[in-house]
């Protein structure tokens, strides 16, 4: 028998789920700990977003059914981080973990539930000092 090398088969069927986040906002409060030029410090407060949840069918390779459902989800977000003074500048990398519990979709007749919402954030900053 001849071997066979495809390395697809492209009549294969993919589905995917895909979360994102449309935008993402925080008010939050920062209370830490100076020495020398270091700052070591917590945060935390409400967070706010448009949360999305879409369904992707793709046959061959394309796009056959797309389905989606958003919702603007009110949450919490608590984080850490350091902050290093370097005069005229200070550095800083700050973690966050935002919560905004269950989005519960209905995407179809048949794909329906609820998915839990939430983010890690691990960011850095450069600020300069007049």
């Amino acid at each position: 028998a001849a071997k066979d090398d495809s390395p697809i088969d492209v009549d294969e069927k993919d589905e995917f789920y895909v979360g994102e986040f449309e935008w993402l906002a925080t008010l939050r409060g920062k209370v830490g700990y100076a020495f020398d030029n270091v700052l070591l410090f917590a945060t935390g407060g409400v967070a706010l977003t448009e949360a999305k949840l879409a369904y992707e069918d793709y046959d061959d390779g394309a796009l056959d059914v797309r389905f989606e459902d958003k919702d603007t989800m009110f949450g919490w977000v608590a984080g850490g981080g350091v902050e290093f003074a370097l005069a005229p500048v200070s550095v800083k990398i700050e973690y966050l973990y935002a919560d905004f519990g269950d989005l519960n979709f209905h995407l179809s007749d048949e794909i329906f539930g609820d998915a839990e919402v939430d983010t890690h954030i691990l960011r850095g900053g450069l600020m300069f000092h007049l």
